[in-house]
């Protein structure tokens, strides 16, 4: 999961976003001016001083806000993205277990309709129904193959997901794959921490910050620089030591318009983040009713083994020759679409449990059933 493209962008984008932290807490450099006046006269001056650059109005501190709040941005975006990787990779394992249990079954239904058509066309001189039955199982037959074609698409397709993350010569092993899901864990309804609030939070603190910064930039730099002049007057030269001091005063405007605009985006920030905490907070309930109503269905639905010594009842009933062709086809397409809905709900189940460790932050101590 980790060498997925989209985790490892997040992740850089984090990592980026963490350095410039520390650029931002960074001073500004000092300057050198320097001025020559009256070269080669007998009357000449030189100035020069070494400037310091001093932020007023909490610009330094607003611009580490900003870029923390960035970091937390960037970081909750990693989350996310590894949240969603998580529920891909989890669902597509799952369902390359699933795809290769339905694909025996699809294999097992073409044996015995390949074999049911062979018996009938041994014999000569069929009767009208025999023939019937001899047509039904052709066209059965047809059908399983057409299935077992749709699935074996499909597992093309989930090989070629995980090839894109680890390399094309890699191969999902059996051993990777989840066992079946036997007994689903309980999940109790603990405090929201989903990743999208906190990024929430994150998109909050970053418009303060940007208030904060828009209510410095009234004042600008205040300016400090230690001056060596020396003066020549008919060749007698004085030198004078000196301090410069410079500072702007916010008379005339103090950027009302920008601070204005960072006041109605941070309103606007903090409203956004109210609904959105609302929202989450009924997904979160609905994700855990699915998922507890998702365990009563399961509950009904027959086990793997009630399912296979079905299958043995009536491969047994076939073999006796008990069983009518119209109820022999049926069966069979019963068996796979038991299968088939046993499966999708298993992949509802996993999904709600991965969405509900996810919102809970509980994701990487999360173990599949």
């Amino acid at each position: 999961m980790e060498k997925n493209p989209a985790i490892l962008e997040a992740e850089g984008l984090a990592r980026g976003a963490e350095a410039s932290v520390s650029i931002a807490g960074q001073r500004s450099n000092p300057r050198v001016e320097f001025a020559l006046e009256g070269l080669g006269s007998k009357n000449s001056r030189q100035e020069i001083s070494y400037v310091h650059p001093i932020e007023l109005g909490g610009a330094k501190e607003a611009r580490l806000s900003i870029a923390r709040a960035e970091q937390r941005l960037a970081d909750s975006d990693a989350e996310r993205q590894r949240a969603q990787i998580s529920l891909e990779v989890a669902h597509n394992l799952y369902r390359v277990r699933q795809i290769e249990e339905q694909l025996v079954q699809a294999q097992e239904n073409i044996e015995s309709f390949d074999v049911l058509a062979a018996k009938l066309q041994q014999f000569k001189g069929l009767n009208a129904e025999q023939k019937l039955s001899a047509s039904a199982y052709r066209f059965a037959l047809q059908e399983a193959r057409l299935q077992q074609h749709r699935l074996l698409e499909e597992r093309r397709q989930m090989q070629s997901y995980f090839a894109a993350i680890h390399g094309s010569d890699f191969q999902v092993k059996k051993t990777q794959l989840p066992r079946p899901v036997a007994n689903w864990p309980e999940v109790e309804l603990l405090p929201l921490q989903s990743p999208e609030l906190e990024w929430s939070k994150a998109a909050i603190a970053l418009a303060e910050g940007q208030l904060q910064a828009a209510e410095s930039s009234a004042w600008g730099n205040l300016e400090i620089a230690p001056t060596l002049i020396q003066e020549t007057q008919n060749g007698t030269t004085y030198n004078n030591v000196g301090v410069k001091v410079s500072i702007p005063l916010p008379l005339y405007q103090s950027n009302q318009a920008g601070k204005l605009k960072a006041k109605y985006q941070q309103d606007l920030t903090q409203d956004l983040a109210m609904q959105k905490e609302q929202e989450l907070s009924i997904l979160y309930r609905q994700y855990l009713a699915d998922y507890e109503q998702m365990k009563r269905q399961w509950a009904t639905l027959p086990s793997h083994l009630e399912v296979q010594q079905q299958h043995e009842e009536l491969h047994s009933g076939m073999q006796r020759g008990v069983l009518p062709t119209a109820l022999v086809i049926e069966i069979h397409r019963q068996l796979l679409a038991l299968l088939e809905q046993r499966h999708a709900l298993e992949l509802d189940g996993v999904t709600h449990l991965i969405q509900l460790k996810g919102m809970q932050h509980k994701l990487l101590e999360f173990q599949l059933p």
